[in-house]
């Protein structure tokens, strides 16, 4: 974060009030295993998404009606 003047140490604690705040954070991506309907390089990343955000119990959270297992902000 030389960005914001931040050192290393000053980063890593804004980086861990960020993931407490935030909820819902995914220490690490799982291997893809995607539905039948990723048929498409789009479809692929949305599928991914959707499996990352269900292997943490969580849902993922999209403006896209499109997306199937996904949760439709509207």
């Amino acid at each position: 974060m030389q960005v914001f003047g931040y050192t290393l140490a000053e980063s890593q604690d804004a980086l861990a009030a960020i993931k407490r705040r935030a909820g819902g954070f995914v220490e690490s991506a799982p291997a893809p295993k995607l539905a039948s309907w990723a048929t498409t390089a789009a479809r692929t990343s949305d599928a991914y998404l959707v499996q990352v955000a269900e292997g943490e119990g969580l849902r993922l959270a999209t403006f896209d009606a499109g997306i199937r297992g996904a949760e439709r902000i509207v």
